[in-house]
């Protein structure tokens, strides 16, 4: 609007000039027009420096208030969103971050992605009593509809006191647990820092978080080297449990084997002494068939010579008399 102002004044200026300049060889009227379109030019310039120092943009990443250096106060009506606005002069966007805001506590420098850390590890206790130290890292988000409040509220340093308070809520909780559990369960402490996080946050509803992750436990090095004298002798209690079952097992396989064995052996003799006696068997009911055949044909052979009725033969001779009989059959 200034710019063009000063368009439109530049053109009426000089045409004022052309139509009230009498003498074009006049001295005083060529300086007179010099001054003017100088003048004007000037204005020109000025008009599009305000102009441009007017604007203000926002990032594709960042959500954006308005702040007014001249009345000190920010605008609470909307949040900007990747814009090229028309602001006015003395006005800019105070920008914030969309994207995720990660906060770390670690005993390095950084956050292994170039950030530095946002501290040192936490400083904590136990229930206990017993000093620890916990590394993590976690990472939050800006609830977009409050943030005129926030930046009312906190102003710039919002991150800060947001660290301060996610730091003194992490304190808390490691204070609920045993020690045993930093050790046993860890699982567990993560799920609940991450749940007490997420509910001092959701108090004033500035921030959403969106993980937390625990990465390490630190304790002091003496207390540590018992907890791992300790394990070491755990873990050696429970080889030689282990072994001493193994040997048990291997003794009961042997067992079991042995016993297979016998049981073996006697089903092998039990089957071989029944086979033995079933031959047995066999072989006295044929001999007592071919005996009792051969003397059925005897007794034929005897009805049929007559030598039954004979009571002039012994037995001797009747036999000797069958005998004779058979012998002479069979040569014929």
């Amino acid at each position: 609007a200034v710019a063009i102002l000063a368009q439109v004044e530049l053109g009426l200026s000089v045409a004022f000039l052309r139509r009230r300049r009498p003498d074009p060889d006049s001295m005083a009227s060529e300086k007179a027009w010099s001054i003017a379109c100088f003048c004007n030019l000037l204005m020109l310039i000025i008009g599009i420096i305000l102009t441009s120092c007017s604007f203000d943009t926002v990032g594709p990443l960042e959500y954006a208030l308005v702040y007014d250096s001249n009345w000190k106060a920010v605008e609470r009506d909307e949040v900007y969103e990747e814009t090229r606005s028309f602001v006015g002069l003395g006005r800019s966007f105070v920008t914030f971050p969309r994207e995720f805001i990660p906060i770390s506590f670690r005993s390095t420098t950084g956050n292994g992605d170039g950030r530095p850390a946002d501290g040192p590890t936490i400083d904590s206790w136990s229930g206990d009593g017993q000093n620890i130290n916990v590394d993590l890292s976690l990472q939050i988000s800006l609830v977009k509809e409050n943030i005129p409040k926030l930046y009312y509220v906190w102003g710039q340093y919002w991150k800060n006191i947001a660290r301060i308070q996610i730091l003194r809520t992490i304190k808390d909780t490691t204070a609920t647990f045993p020690t045993n559990v930093f050790f046993e369960n860890r699982a567990l402490l993560a799920s609940t820092m991450r749940r007490r996080v997420r509910e001092m946050l959701e108090e004033d509803n500035f921030f959403k978080l969106e993980d937390l992750q625990l990465r390490s436990i630190i304790l002091p090095e003496p207390f540590e080297e018992a907890i791992l004298d300790k394990i070491l002798k755990i873990q050696q209690q429970n080889t030689t449990r282990y072994n001493q079952e193994v040997v048990v097992l291997m003794e009961q396989k042997e067992v079991e084997q042995a016993v297979a064995e016998a049981n073996a052996s006697v089903t092998l003799s039990t089957a071989s002494a029944e086979g033995d006696r079933m031959v047995r068997v066999q072989k006295a009911k044929a001999l007592r068939e071919l005996v009792q055949t051969y003397a059925e044909y005897y007794r034929l052979i005897k009805d049929e010579l007559g030598l039954a009725d004979d009571p002039t033969l012994s037995e001797d001779e009747r036999r000797a008399a069958i005998s004779f009989f058979i012998w002479s059959r069979r040569r014929h």
